[in-house]
C-alpha cells in the first residue's frame, strides 16, 4: 500500500474507543486508533483486514503485559493485510496542508509541543507525523518523500534515531540538498554531517520562520511599537525587542486616543498597544495603521495569540500593504522571530548592531510566556510535567533528579541507576498518580502496574517518571490565585498547620514561611519560595503552582511532583464580552 493513503487519505477515521469496522465506515484510507492499549492488536487487525490503507496506533501495546510479542504481532497483522502501520506509540497524524512545514517525530508525546512551537513561530503546517516506535513506517520514508514534494518548503525531524541509522542518514542528505532541513532532539549533533541543521526546537523554528517571512521595507531606526492581544504575549514581545537591542516605542497620546476611538476603549494603551484577547483582525489592522503614522515609530511588531475574530491571511495582506505605503516594516510572527528580523534589517542599514543583550531575568520570563502560549495554542490549561520542570528550573528552583520512561523494563533500569528507594509517578494527559518509598524492583513494578490501571487508558502521553526518594522532611507547597485576594503561597509540613503569605513576598514574609522547617534549612527553603514568587510575579495568568519540596542531603530542598495550571482563555474575557468588534 502506498504511503499516500497515510498522508493524503480520501477518507479517514479517528477512534477513541475500540470499535470493529461497520459497512457504513467503509471504504476508509486511514484509521487513527487512540484507544486502550489492550485493544490495539485486535482493533488494528480488524480495520486492516477491512481494507484500511494505513493504521495509526497511538497506544504502546507493550502495556498489554500478557502478550509475549505485542509489537511483532501488530506489525504482522497490519502488514499481512497489505496496510501500512504508523507506530505503535504514535502521537498521531496531522495533514492540514495549510502551509509548507513538514514535521516528523519518533516520540509521540513530543509532537503536540513541536506543533505548538511551530505555530507560535508563525509557521503554517502541511504535514506532521509521529512515527513512535517506527515498526513499519519510518521517519526516513517521510523525509525522502518531503524532499521531493514541492509543496513542502521546510522539514523538521525530531527525536532519537529509531532502527538502523543508514536509511535516515540517506533521507536527510537528500532533503538537506533540496530545502531547509532541521534536526532536533538528542541525536541532532550526530546527524549534522548529513547537511541538516541541528538546533534546539525554538531556535530551529525561529530560523525557519525567518527564512519564509515576506520581504519588508527596511527599518530606519530602533524604535519599535508593539501591537498585541493579551498581556502575556505583550510582555514576551517587549522582552524579545530589548534582548535584540531595539527600543520599545510607546504610543503617543494622540495615537492612543485614535486607537481607543476606532477600536475599543478598553484597550491597554500605555507602553504597548494591548488590544486584549477580544481583539479581531480588523482591530489589529486599525491599530497598526495609526501607529505607522507616528513619526516616533520606526517599525511595528505584531504579536498575537488566538484571534477572537477574523482571518490571519487577510490580516497579513492588509498589514503588508500598510507597511509598503508607510515605508516602515510591520512584522507579524513569534516575538523572538520578529525581533530577529527587525534587528537584522536595522543592522543592514547601519543603524545598530542588533545583537543580543543578555538579560537572564527576561529570558526566564520569555521562556515562561512561551510555555504558556504553547499550552493556550493547544487548548490546555495545564503545563505538561516536562514544561513545568523546565519553567521551575529556569527560575532557579532545584529539582530532584529524575528519569522519564515509557515501560516497565526501562523503569526498572532507571530505578537501579538512581538507587532505591525511589518515588514513581504516572503521567497521563493532565492526570497524575504517585507512589513513594519503593524499596526494590518488585515493589516498583507492582506500584507501576497499580498506577497504570488507575490512569486514563489509551492516552498516548502516558509515561512513568522515576526519581530518588530520600528520607527526610517533605513540605507541600501551593501558590494559588484567589479571585479577590490575589496569589497566596502556602507551606505545610506533615502534622503541622499551614503557613500562608500573600504575594509579593518580602523578606519578612519569607522568614515566616521558612519557619516550617528546621533553622539550618530555612535559608534553602526561603530561596526556593522566593523563586516561586518571582515566577508567578512574571506570569499572573498562573492559577496554581503545586509541588512537594523534599529535604536533600544537605541544607536545602528539591522539588518533586510539580503541577502548574494556567487561566482559561475564556476567563480572561470576563467583563469585556460586550465590547463591539
Amino acid at each position: 500500500m502506498s504511503i499516500d493513503a497515510l498522508l493524503a487519505p480520501a477518507r479517514h477515521l479517528h477512534l477513541t474507543e475500540a470499535l470493529p469496522p461497520r459497512a457504513a465506515d467503509l471504504p476508509v484510507d486511514r484509521v487513527v486508533l487512540e484507544i486502550d492499549a489492550r485493544d490495539a492488536l485486535w482493533c488494528a487487525e480488524a480495520w486492516a483486514a477491512a481494507g484500511a490503507g494505513a493504521i495509526v496506533v497511538c497506544p504502546d501495546p507493550r502495556s498489554d503485559l500478557g502478550h509475549p510479542d505485542p509489537v511483532g504481532a501488530l506489525v504482522a497483522a497490519v502488514s499481512g493485510a497489505g496496510a501500512r502501520l504508523v507506530g505503535p506509540a504514535s502521537g498521531g497524524v496531522w495533514t492540514p496542508r495549510a502551509g509548507g512545514l513538514a514535521v516528523t517525530s519518533t516520540g509521540g508525546p513530543t509532537l503536540p509541543a513541536l506543533l505548538a512551537a511551530a505555530e507560535a513561530a508563525g509557521l503554517a503546517l502541511r504535514e506532521a507525523i509521529a512515527v513512535g516506535m517506527a515498526a513499519d513506517v519510518g521517519a526516513h520514508e517521510l523525509i525522502s518523500r518531503w524532499a521531493r514534494d514541492e509543496a513542502v518548503t521546510i522539514i523538521a525531524a525530531h527525536g532519537p534515531v529509531v532502527g538502523p541509522p543508514a536509511p535516515l542518514v540517506a533521507a536527510l542528505r537528500e532533503a538537506a540538498a533540496a530545502k531547509p532541513t532541521f534536526v532536533l532532539g538528542p541525536d541532532a549533533e550526530a546527524l549534522a554531517a548529513t547537511g541538516a541543521t541541528p538546533a534546539p526546537t525554538d531556535v530551529a523554528f525561529a530560523e525557519a520562520a525567518r527564512l519564509i517571512l515576506p520581504p519588508q521595507p527596511p527599518l530606519s531606526g530602533p524604535r519599535i511599537a508593539v501591537v498585541a492581544n493579551g498581556e502575556a504575549v505583550a510582555r514576551w514581545a517587549a522582552a524579545a525587542l530589548e534582548e535584540r537591542g531595539l527600543t520599545l516605542a510607546s504610543p503617543t497620546p494622540a495615537a492612543a486616543r485614535a486607537i481607543a476611538a476606532q477600536v475599543h476603549a478598553r484597550a491597554a494603551l500605555r507602553r504597548i498597544v494591548d488590544l486584549l484577547p477580544i481583539a479581531s483582525a480588523r482591530h489589529v489592522e486599525v491599530a497598526a495603521r495609526v501607529l505607522l503614522e507616528d513619526a516616533g515609530v520606526d517599525g511595528i511588531l505584531v504579536a498575537l495569540g488566538p484571534l477572537a475574530r477574523g482571518d490571519l491571511a487577510a490580516l497579513d495582506s492588509a498589514l503588508r500593504a500598510a507597511a509598503l505605503a508607510a515605508s516602515k516594516p510591520v512584522v507579524r510572527a513569534a516575538p523572538e522571530v520578529a525581533a530577529l528580523a527587525l534587528s537584522a534589517s536595522l543592522r543592514r542599514r547601519g543603524g545598530g548592531d542588533g545583537g543580543p543583550v543578555p538579560r537572564a531575568p527576561q529570558r526566564q520570563a520569555r521562556l515562561l510566556q512561551a510555555l504558556m502560549m504553547g499550552a493556550y495554542l493547544t487548548r490546555r490549561q495545564r503545563l505538561s510535567p516536562a514544561e513545568a520542570r523546565r519553567a521551575l528550573a529556569a527560575y532557579g528552583v532545584r529539582l530532584a533528579p529524575s528519569v522519564t520512561v515509557a515501560g516497565l523494563p526501562a523503569a526498572r533500569r532507571a530505578a537501579a541507576e538512581l538507587g532505591f528507594p525511589v518515588h514513581a509517578t504516572v503521567y497521563a494527559g493532565e492526570a497524575t498518580a504517585s507512589a513513594d518509598g519503593l524499596a526494590d524492583g518488585d515493589a516498583l513494578e507492582a506500584a507501576l502496574r497499580a498506577l497504570y490501571d488507575a490512569a486514563p487508558q489509551g492516552d498516548p502521553t502516558l509515561a512513568f517518571e522515576i526519581r530518588g526518594a530520600r528520607p527526610g522532611q517533605a513540605l507541600a507547597v501551593s501558590l494559588v490565585a484567589h479571585p479577590r485576594r490575589g496569589h497566596a503561597l502556602t507551606v505545610q509540613g506533615a502534622g503541622s498547620r499551614p503557613l500562608s503569605e500573600p504575594l509579593p513576598l518580602d523578606g519578612a514574609a519569607l522568614s515566616r514561611l521558612a519557619a516550617a522547617t528546621a533553622p539550618h534549612r530555612r535559608a534553602g527553603l526561603a530561596a526556593q519560595l522566593a523563586a516561586l514568587g518571582a515566577m508567578v510575579g512574571d506570569a499572573p495568568e498562573m492559577v496554581s503552582v503545586r509541588l512537594t519540596l523534599r529535604a536533600d542531603g544537605g541544607d536545602g530542598f528539591e522539588a518533586v511532583d510539580a503541577s502548574i495550571a494556567i487561566a482559561d482563555l475564556r476567563s480572561l474575557l470576563d467583563g469585556v464580552e460586550g465590547v463591539a468588534g
